[in-house]
């Protein structure tokens, strides 16, 4: 008499759904937040002091770094892009970093956006939207050999390519030239041109 017998189904069905966030901070011995957006996982990691892994638990962004870290070298422009506009630049001279030749300017006309572009020629690689992300947050990834794209102004790209503790290396692709410029100065342009940076982690 406790018991029911049941004659309809009991069927659940899920819905399609992502079975695992991209990133994942962890500190202070637990989990913070659980998130498909790089950028948002640093900013909680960096003011938790925590770090960020991947769902394969792989380290993709941690306080640690360099003290500092000298300017690349050899940064240079293709001859495919050579007439082209500061982002087609920038991009084309990250990829000739990793020994990738293509037309960026073509791409971009195409349609393609500049991160577009880096996550469909570095296949062996992690690209990361940091946009919205400070200075200091993504040195990181420069620590870790890989430049980062910045946008300096509505219309206009560079690289960051090296720090010291006040000031930070800048690669300026249509004059292949790098200057230095304070931390505190460069936030505040990148800031107004947007922070938006794209990087990369091997």
């Amino acid at each position: 008499p406790t018991e029911t017998i049941l004659d309809e189904k009991r069927e659940v069905t899920f819905e399609k759904a992502t079975l695992f966030s991209e990133d994942y901070v962890y500190a202070q011995g637990r989990i913070l937040l659980s998130t498909d957006n790089i950028a948002d996982a640093v900013r909680v990691a960096n003011e938790a002091m925590g770090v960020v892994i991947d769902k394969n638990q792989q380290d993709v962004w941690k306080r640690s770094r360099k003290t500092s870290q000298t300017a690349f070298r050899g940064m240079m422009v293709g001859e495919e892009d050579k007439d082209a506009g500061s982002i087609a630049k920038s991009i084309n001279a990250m990829l000739e970093r990793e020994g990738i030749n293509i037309s960026v300017s073509a791409l971009l006309e195409q349609g393609d956006t500049p991160r577009e572009i880096l996550q469909n020629t570095l296949r062996d690689t992690k690209v990361f939207d940091l946009s919205g992300c400070t200075i200091d947050e993504v040195l990181y990834y420069i620590s870790n050999g890989a430049p980062v794209f910045v946008m300096t102004d509505a219309d206009d790209a560079a690289l960051i390519v090296g720090y010291d503790s006040s000031h930070i290396m800048i690669y300026d692709p249509t004059k292949n030239a790098t200057y230095r410029k304070s931390i505190s100065d460069a936030d505040e342009t990148f800031a107004n041109a947007g922070s938006i940076f794209l990087t990369y982690l091997k």
